[in-house]
């Protein structure tokens, strides 16, 4: 029975059910149906396919396009064995591939509980107790700048509530 639970969770998650790094809130919520926690609205929202937890965290670009920055994929550690979980892990991967070859760039250690992949304009990172976080570049950029725009705006306010102390 276990087996076929985890031929089940695999065969749910795999292929075009994975939502993808820049595909919109739409299209999330076509490939799981409706959110478990926020909505597509929210910059997180949360959905569960498969026995997975999928966390997706949302971005605007520069274009105004509204789209997937981040996806955390958890809960899957419990569900299957060590070997589905590498297997399901590479096709959690594959699918936000775009076209592109994910390479490890560090193994996990009795000291470090995860595995770091990368590839052209991405990251990922998988934890050992069984959840695979992906991240673009874009969105990490966008963070970068949205906390430079927040450093600056609270710079002049606080030059501006200097000068209004010294009467300027």
């Amino acid at each position: 029975m276990r087996i076929v639970a985890i031929v089940l969770a695999v065969v749910l998650v795999t292929g075009s059910a994975f939502a993808r790094l820049g595909e919109t809130a739409d299209q999330a919520e076509t490939r799981y149906g409706p959110p478990t926690r926020g909505t597509p609205a929210d910059r997180e929202t949360e959905y569960s396919k498969g026995g997975l937890t999928i966390t997706i965290k949302f971005f605007t670009t520069k274009s105004q396009a509204r789209i997937i920055g981040q996806i955390r994929y958890s809960d899957f550690g419990n569900a299957t064995d060590s070997t589905n979980r590498g297997e399901l892990v590479q096709n959690l991967l594959a699918a936000n591939a775009n076209g592109k070859e994910w390479k490890q760039i560090q193994k996990a250690s009795p000291h470090q509980l995860w595995i770091s992949y990368r590839r052209s304009g991405a990251d990922a990172t998988e934890v050992s107790y069984g959840d695979l976080t992906v991240t673009s570049d874009e969105y990490l950029d966008a963070l970068k700048a949205e906390e430079a725009e927040r450093a600056e705006r609270l710079r002049e306010e606080q030059e501006r509530k200097y000068r209004e102390q010294q009467g300027f």
